[in-house]
């Protein structure tokens, strides 16, 4: 059976007032990826990448044209690539995923690219490298044995559609700040990986400004339901700033 991917893209809805939501599902695809590869000093880099032909003569922090999320997760192994290249997957849906994570990047980006390595159960490391667009459904660049001793990957969310570029933040504090804003589960369960954003100028850590935002701020609860213990815990949770 062949669908149609553009109508696919075109049938679902992104508000101008959510333009982050494909950067947090870029962001929390590589928060899983890091819990799936198993390891204690899992690091998610944010690099955001600006439209320089506009920068004006008193500011740096002009619009966004791309973002790279890059991390040190299992990166897109056979099932993890099989499960992307179908629409609805269900091979996530313990995590509360739906699938449709890259219908949801080009609703505001024109194409993605993902660079990744991942390591076999023959002990060897590969590289896959793939692009698609809304054109282009999906253009396998490299699946290849790798030099690389370490997996990961890095998606490029390239070409920022005009009207979610004219609704994203610009400044790296307040894009900080609505990072930690979603990803507020796993900082307060304190098992989030380092998530760090920077431009060519700045450079922020979610974690550090969660910490600081939340010191003394935090209040646990134990209790039990039918002999089984549960905590809650309650902090209270930075207001979104102003988009600028």
């Amino acid at each position: 059976m062949k669908i149609n991917f553009k109508s696919i893209v075109d049938t679902h809805r992104l508000p101008t007032s959510s333009p982050l939501l494909p950067l947090f599902e870029a962001i929390i695809n590589s928060i899983q990826s890091i819990e799936e590869a198993k390891i204690d000093n899992g690091k998610i880099d944010i690099k955001v990448i600006r439209d320089l032909s506009l920068i004006p003569k008193d500011s740096w922090e002009t619009d966004i044209d791309s973002f790279e999320i890059i991390d040190n997760g299992i990166g897109f192994t056979d099932k993890n690539y099989a499960s992307f290249d179908i629409y609805g997957s269900d091979y996530k849906l313990a995590f509360g995923c739906k699938g449709v994570g890259r219908v949801l990047w080009l609703k505001a980006f024109s194409s993605v690219l993902v660079e990744s390595t991942y390591f076999t159960d023959d002990g060897k490391y590969y590289d896959r490298n793939f692009s698609f667009s809304i054109l282009e459904e999906r253009k396998l660049i490299k699946n290849s044995l790798s030099s690389k001793t370490q997996t990961g990957a890095k998606i490029v969310l390239d070409g920022y559609i005009q009207r979610y570029k004219n609704k994203c933040p610009k400044k790296i504090d307040t894009l900080a700040r609505e990072i930690m804003n979603h990803c507020f589960a796993y900082l307060a369960l304190g098992n989030c990986p380092k998530i760090t954003i920077s431009d060519e100028q700045d450079s922020r850590c979610i974690n550090t400004i969660f910490q600081e935002s939340t010191k003394g701020k935090l209040d646990v609860k134990k209790f039990e339901v039918n002999g089984n213990s549960f905590n809650i815990t309650q902090l209270s949770q930075h207001k979104s700033a102003n988009k600028a």
